[in-house]
C-alpha cells in the first residue's frame, strides 16, 4: 500500500463541525448495506458503517463534494463514485484509520487513540475519535 498525505486539516474541520451545537442532538445510526472494496486480487466487504459524517462532508467542503442520482454522497475527484473510497482519498486515510473513525465495534485505541463506537454514535464520539487520532499523530510526527 502507497503512503498517503493524510489530510489533518480537512480531518479537523469535519471533527469540529460534528462536535458543533448544531449536532448536539443528533445520534448516528450506522448503516448495515455492505461497501465492496476492490483491491488489486480480492474485493473487501465492509458490513457497517457511518456514513452520516462523511455526508456532513459536503457542508463543510461543498465545493468538493457531490451527490449521485440516488443521493449517494462522493467527491468529485473520486471516479469510483463511492462514500467509502471517496472518504479514503479526500481525508487521505488508510483503510485501518478509516474503520477506526467510522466502523462501528472497529476502533483501536491503542493504536488510534479514541474511544469504541457503537452501532448508534453521536456526531459528537466521532469528532473525539477524529482529534484523537489527529493528536496522537501530531505526537507521533514530533
Amino acid at each position: 500500500m502507497k503512503n498517503k498525505k493524510i489530510q489533518t486539516e480537512r480531518l479537523r474541520k469535519l471533527a469540529m463541525h460534528l462536535k458543533s451545537a448544531s449536532h448536539k442532538d443528533y445520534v448516528y445510526q450506522a448503516i448495515d448495506e455492505p461497501e465492496y472494496v476492490e483491491h488489486d486480487d480480492y474485493v473487501d466487504e465492509i458490513k457497517a458503517f457511518f456514513v452520516q459524517p462523511i455526508l456532513e462532508s459536503i457542508c463543510v467542503f461543498h465545493k468538493d463534494w457531490r451527490l449521485n442520482e440516488d443521493g449517494t454522497i462522493y467527491w468529485k475527484g473520486d471516479l469510483s463514485r463511492s462514500p467509502y473510497n471517496s472518504a479514503l482519498r479526500f481525508y487521505g486515510l488508510t483503510e485501518s484509520m478509516f474503520c477506526h473513525l467510522f466502523v462501528p465495534h472497529y476502533q483501536k485505541p491503542l493504536i488510534y487513540g479514541g474511544r469504541p463506537l457503537h452501532m448508534v454514535s453521536s456526531p459528537t464520539e466521532i469528532g473525539d475519535n477524529i482529534l484523537a487520532l489527529l493528536e496522537l499523530l501530531k505526537v507521533q510526527a514530533n
